[in-house]
């Protein structure tokens, strides 16, 4: 007997579709590399699991029909997705630099986490709010 299903939880795939978040972003990746030599890579994707899945736009008929293929789904696995799909929050990863997440020899690079981070974070609040 072959059983096919997915097993809870599930992370929506999230997109960012908000130009100007973006542009936003590019900047202040720029303003790295100009003030602290640092080299900061955009991904489209994040590989891991982030509870940004939870506040995009959904896809319902798609959600719908993985939600229909978890093992007792309704009893055990409560996914708002009516909730969801009024959703639209643009978001961002944007954090320390690190290795071997989730594993006893898990490390961030205390002088990026500390001293670098927090001022990119301060110059992309201010740019998002000031542009």
């Amino acid at each position: 007997m072959i059983i096919i299903s997915f097993i809870p939880p599930y992370y929506p795939k999230k997109e960012l579709n908000n130009n100007k978040l973006i542009k936003n972003l590019e900047r202040t990746i720029k303003y790295g590399e100009l003030n602290f030599n640092v080299s900061i890579k955009k991904s489209k994707y994040f590989m891991g699991i982030c509870d940004l899945s939870y506040t995009g736009s959904i896809d319902g008929e798609k959600l719908n029909s993985i939600y229909n293929n978890i093992p007792f789904g309704e009893k055990y696995y409560n996914f708002p997705i009516e909730d969801l799909k009024k959703l639209d929050i643009p978001g961002i990863i944007f954090g320390p630099y690190g290795k071997d997440l989730h594993k006893n020899t898990e490390r961030i690079n205390i002088p990026y986490s500390f001293e670098v981070l927090p001022k990119l974070y301060e110059y992309l609040i201010y740019d998002i709010f000031t542009d």
